[in-house]
């Protein structure tokens, strides 16, 4: 446990000291051009650095941010933190809302925001993740798709002074920044993150001309989490041999086209297919099957213009659902089963399950696929520093994000390696007592 704090700084996104540097002088440009609200406002050093990362991280802890962590004592299983009554003598909250207003600035992307991207504010953030996670992290050759959201519902503006807002239903937080992102099967540690960004802004990214949104974004995805951990020699020589790699996508990732794309790139791809079924035949599978047993399911191939040979499986879900998948040649098995439960309701309303055997290959979908669903629930659903920390300064929302990211990267990983059975928020409070309790200089 004594490393914890190690690590997750080994996760940092960014170079944190030119993140603090870049802080430091916001505070000095500020005191300068108005001396009058920022004269007394001293700059920050690396020890409070950490112990402002470290109270953002214990608010999520303790499920309380900002004014209510000074209102009482506050402990949780590390006896050293006790914001609360004895604040003061950790951080007061004037220096902790001094922090939190320029922390922000630690991130903005001066040379992105000259080329005119208006999510510029968080640049040195999502490039430190995406670069942190390819460089360090040594992950499997099997990787999920998926989103995550950081809520954020604006009050004074309709975008409350972000470039865009996404809206996505059946999330428990519908409204936020949507991120796509992808996930190692094993570790469960996210590994490349996109913003979802305004449509004619993602009309301008890498493979749209000639793929369109989806499929281009599925293959930055792909090509952004390839062989992470490239200063593990292992992985840099599964690089340079190009060996096979295998993606998992949800519906809005899969499709025949990325199917196609993923082959191409010596990859393999499995998801089921929903709405993007252009060169699908998902109604002649569903006509097919309509009066077919729960459990059963057919297999049919075919090879495309480019070479790849693909394979469409329809499963009998349900009496009355069909499930269609894509996946390409060698993705897995439709010989070897594998047993599952499937889910229904009795005619009360109970839920109910019962055992099918389905093709491996949808097995181990079904087994992977969930896996940044998890993430999701573990950051926002139990830590929820978005929730804890309430404000409506965007940016710092979207910081509390990418702590909840790298803090919930670092719990998955240590529960991986030592089986420790600590929750996200008993890992938490640990973390944040060692990040409070830091040894660098004040």
């Amino acid at each position: 446990k004594d490393g914890y704090f190690k690590l997750f700084q080994y996760l940092w996104p960014g170079k944190w000291k030119d993140q603090l540097q870049q802080m430091n002088i916001k505070i000095q440009d500020s005191k300068k051009s108005n001396s009058s609200k920022y004269s007394q406002v001293k700059l920050v050093s690396q020890h409070e650095w950490w112990k402002f990362i470290g109270i953002i991280i214990y608010g999520g802890a303790v499920g309380k941010g900002g004014i209510e962590l000074y209102e009482k004592e506050q402990r949780g299983i590390s006896p050293p933190i006790n914001i609360g009554t004895g604040g003061l003598d950790i951080m007061s909250y004037q220096r902790l809302n001094e922090i939190k207003e320029f922390f922000p600035f630690s991130f903005h992307d001066t040379e992105a925001e000259k080329k005119g991207d208006e999510w510029y504010k968080i640049g040195l953030l999502v490039d430190g993740f995406n670069y942190n996670r390819k460089q360090t992290i040594a992950s499997s050759c099997t990787y999920t798709l998926d989103e995550s959201m950081s809520a954020f519902k604006p009050r004074t503006s309709a975008f409350g002074r972000l470039p865009n807002i996404s809206l996505r239903q059946r999330k428990p937080r519908q409204i936020g920044t949507e991120f796509k992102d992808i996930a190692c099967t094993v570790i469960g540690v996210i590994l490349f993150v996109e913003i979802m960004r305004a449509r004619l802004v993602m009309h301008k990214k890498q493979y749209y001309d000639k793929f369109g949104a989806t499929v281009a974004c599925t293959i930055r995805l792909m090509e952004g989490a390839s062989y992470c951990g490239l200063l593990d020699q292992e992985r840099l020589s599964a690089q340079q041999e190009q060996k096979k790699q295998k993606f998992y996508g949800d519906s809005w990732f899969a499709s025949v086209c990325s199917a196609e794309q993923a082959a191409e790139r010596n990859a393999e791809f499995v998801g089921p297919v929903k709405t993007n079924h252009k060169h699908f035949p998902k109604r002649d599978i569903e006509q097919k099957m309509e009066n077919w047993s729960t459990g059963s399911y057919m297999v049919l191939k075919c090879n495309t213009p480019n070479g790849a040979s693909l394979y469409a499986i329809g499963f009998k879900y349900s009496k009355d659902n069909v499930m269609s998948f894509i996946c390409t040649e060698n993705a897995g098995s439709t010989r070897k089963k594998q047993i599952y439960q499937v889910k229904y309701s009795d005619e009360f309303g109970n839920r109910l399950g019962r055992n099918v055997e389905l093709p491996d290959v949808i097995g181990r979908y079904f087994s992977d696929a969930g896996l940044i669903d998890q993430h999701n629930q573990a950051r926002q659903g139990e830590l929820d520093l978005e929730y804890n920390w309430p404000t409506q300064d965007c940016w710092f929302r979207l910081n509390t994000t990418f702590i909840g990211f790298n803090t919930t990267d670092t719990w998955k990983i240590v529960k991986f390696y030592t089986h420790s059975t600590d929750t996200i928020k008993e890992f938490a409070d640990v973390l944040a007592s060692q990040c409070i309790n830091n040894n660098y200089s004040q």
